[in-house]
Parts: C-alpha cells; structure tokens; sequence
C-alpha cells in the first residue's frame, strides 16, 4: 500500500520550471472568453444562465463563462450516477485500478495549469497557487487515487475466488 505523500512545491527560481509555468499562464490565457458546456450523463447541455469568473486582477476581463445547472439537470445527474454504479461494480479491479493511476497522471501531468487557473481566477501569486495546487488538489487527489488503486488490487487479491463480496472500491474522491 502507499504512503501518502504530499506533492513537492515547483522551485520558479529553476529557469525551466519558470519557462514551464510561463507557458502553463499562456495557454490557460489562450483560452479566456470561452464558455463551457455542462456534461451530464455523457451529453453536453447548454442552458441560459451563466456564471462568469472574471480575472481579479483585471475585473474586465472574462476568464470564462460557466452553464449554471438547474436543480432538476443535479437530480438527473444524481441518478445517471446511481444507475451507473451496477456496471462499475462489476468492472473488474483490474480496470479499476488502471482507471484511477490514469487519472492521476493526468491530474499530476497538468499541475502547472491547474496553478495558471489559480492566478487567473483567484489572484494568486504562482507560489500561493503551487501551495493551493500542490498541497490541496493534485495531491489529495493523485495520492488518493494510487491509494484507492493499489488499496483495490491488494483487496482483489486477497479474496478467495474473486468472490463478488471481496471486491470492493473506496471512491478516489472519499
């Protein structure tokens, strides 16, 4: 099983860490003004209420608009969730496990972006949203993950038969 361990902090005085956060700030700035779609149960629904985030730091300038959800689209997201559960269930852990180390490379992979957000939408300065980033999101949520991965496959092989009672999955965002 693995110990949790936090994310280490991104050193900015390193020139390539620098370089690399720079380009992270581009990108995310490459993507302003534009408005993302809720996904619910696999479909991409528009709706006519908006929730702007606006840079603080430049009140007129729109990081992006978000599609606010009615009470009634949560309830169905609620039960797609729900009806969803028997298949993964029976999702072999195996798979599971492979699901979650993907997503926490993927979370890892992106750190830097996730830290230009930051900048952008809440005004922090690029240690303050490695701190936020590094300390919060990405490590909570990758260690989770490879925990809730290699917690599944030492389960998966210590049950008898692969009996449907051993397999369990603890949530990788519990």
């Amino acid at each position: 099983m693995l110990d949790f361990r936090n994310e280490p902090f991104t050193d900015f005085s390193t020139p390539a860490n620098r370089q690399a956060m720079e380009a992270a700030l581009a990108k995310v700035g490459s993507e302003f003004g534009r408005e993302y779609d809720l996904r619910l149960a696999g479909e991409l629904l528009k709706t006519p209420d908006k929730l702007k985030s606006v840079n603080p730091s430049r009140p007129s300038e729109i990081v992006g608009s978000h599609l606010k959800a009615t009470p009634a689209m949560a309830s169905k997201a609620i039960e797609a969730a729900h009806a969803f559960f028997p298949e993964w269930s029976r999702t072999d852990p195996a798979v599971r496990v492979g699901i979650l180390r993907r997503v926490a490379q993927s979370i890892r992979s992106r750190k830097l972006e996730f830290d230009a957000w930051l900048v952008y939408e809440a005004g922090k300065t690029w240690p303050e949203a490695e701190a936020t980033s590094a300390r919060r999101s990405i490590s909570a949520n990758t260690t989770r993950s490879k925990w809730s991965a290699s917690a599944d496959r030492s389960r998966y092989r210590s049950c008898p038969a692969k009996k449907a009672s051993c397999v369990t999955f603890r949530s990788a965002w519990a």
